[in-house]
């Protein structure tokens, strides 16, 4: 779930897979929007383009697919 909340953020703010990557290690915020706490190590950016392909194989959601990698 906090992957596909991360990947919310992403769309929201109009956000790379890098740039997403960078913000979770950087804003408070979003890591606890996402359930993350201070001292877990936020996902590496290959973690939202590995679900975006398992996402769009299982089941066909446009949005994913734009976006901004």
């Amino acid at each position: 779930m906090a992957l596909l909340k991360a990947m919310l953020i992403a769309v929201w703010h109009g956000l790379s897979d890098v740039k997403l990557a960078e913000a979770l290690d950087d804003r408070a915020s979003f890591r606890r929007f996402c359930g993350f706490s201070a001292q877990e190590p936020t996902p590496e950016r290959t973690a939202f383009v590995r679900l975006r392909r398992k996402l769009m194989t299982q089941v066909p959601i446009a949005p994913l697919s734009k976006v901004p990698r």
